[in-house]
């Protein structure tokens, strides 16, 4: 295992504030590392990715200047205005089942996924592929898993008691649903297509999982980071980002939004990578866990730790290549738990780069995404 510890500096710090600033945002985010081992290198690979504007404030806040109920749709998700904060606006055919003191959530996806791991198709057409754009796919959103393996919950609505020797449940495992969370229905999801994409060429495939419960009011914040990724103008690639709204990421519903990718789109199956922040980081776990043999290399990144632990995953992931970085000092997900799972890793034989961020907290996903050493190891990762 290559340990490499960075000091907090300003590629390891990506607090929202990054989020406001202007083009400075390239000069600075440049390194601040321990004389070990540096960052990002002198002679940086040729990229076509230049930064992306960040959004606005009120975009990232999710505050509304509009008038109280009023809605309004933004990439795709419909909201309504609520005491001057754009909230998800839900279809009026959800509907709420009382089973005694539990709530259950009927959820408005009237299809069934396929069973087991069995791949399910889309039943809407995609849109149009065109060169650098990106595509809204919402198909999926329509089917219903049976059997999900998450609850769709908000983090103060459920009593999700994880032991730490797995998975299950110590005493009664009650779940109360929030309401306004599509339980069991797949996911939509986000495509950006490389500049010059050409059907005849395949690509290789970046699936992006996003960090919390749900993703609702945070699409801006997560289109801005995944538009920075690191791009190297000679090996483009696919960025794909679900929107999941329960507690942890299901590797069914994951499988049919790549299989669905790759039904649409020449996909390099050789090279298909997964990356996630936090929750998504657990996800990236959970995910390929689930899918041993479809990832060429993990990057999880400050993977939360709650509502069971991820190191229980370390054997059935141990033979694939992996990227990790932790703060020493998040106060949010358990670095501890990170160190663990690196030390278990390299015990199994794993190939495993892990990164301590000396006082770092729950932050520092920007600057590793746009690191090209970072991301070019894991690109440099395949199947073959």
């Amino acid at each position: 295992m290559a340990a490499i510890i960075m000091k907090k500096g300003v590629i390891a710090t990506t607090t929202m504030v990054l989020l406001f600033l202007s083009p400075m945002l390239s000069g600075c985010l440049g390194t601040d590392v321990s004389d070990e081992e540096s960052v990002v290198s002198e002679d940086l690979p040729a990229s076509d990715n230049e930064l992306v504007p960040p959004p606005t404030p009120d975009e990232l806040t999710g505050r509304c200047d509009g008038e109280e109920n009023e809605t309004s749709t933004v990439d795709g998700q419909s909201y309504v205005c609520k005491d001057g904060v754009l909230e998800p606006l839900y279809s009026e055919v959800d509907e709420y089942i009382d089973e005694g003191s539990t709530t259950q959530f009927a959820p408005p996806c009237n299809m069934t996924a396929a069973e087991d791991m069995n791949v399910t198709a889309n039943p809407e057409q995609w849109p149009e592929i065109s060169s650098g754009a990106w595509l809204e796919i919402e198909g999926l959103s329509s089917v219903y898993y049976e059997g999900s393996i998450s609850p769709s919950v908000g983090w103060g609505d459920v009593n999700v008691n994880g032991s730490p020797e797995g998975n299950e449940s110590e005493g009664d495992d009650e779940r109360v649903v929030s309401t306004g969370l599509d339980w069991g229905c797949g996911y939509e999801y986000e495509v950006k297509v490389p500049v010059g994409y050409d059907p005849d060429i395949s690509y290789p495939v970046m699936m992006f999982l996003h960090g919390g419960v749900t993703s609702s009011g945070l699409e801006f914040y997560f289109r801005f980071l995944t538009g920075n990724f690191y791009m190297p103008a000679d090996d483009r690639y696919i960025i794909v980002q679900p929107a999941k709204k329960e507690v942890d990421w299901d590797p069914k519903k994951a499988l049919d939004v790549l299989e669905d990718v790759k039904f649409n789109m020449n996909v390099n199956d050789s090279r298909v990578y997964l990356t996630g922040l936090s929750m998504g980081g657990r996800g990236t776990f959970i995910i390929a866990a689930a899918l041993p043999d479809y990832f060429a290399a993990l990057m999880p990144l400050s993977p939360h730790h709650d509502p069971f632990p991820y190191t229980n995953l370390a054997e059935d992931v141990s033979h694939l290549p992996i990227w990790m970085s932790h703060g020493d000092s998040d106060n949010t997900s358990s670095y501890e738990m990170a160190a663990e799972m690196a030390d278990i890793l390299e015990g199994l034989g794993a190939e495993i780069e892990f990164r301590t961020v000396v006082d770092g907290e729950h932050e520092g996903w920007f600057g590793i995404y746009i690191d090209p050493v970072a991301m070019g190891w894991v690109l440099s990762k395949s199947t073959d």
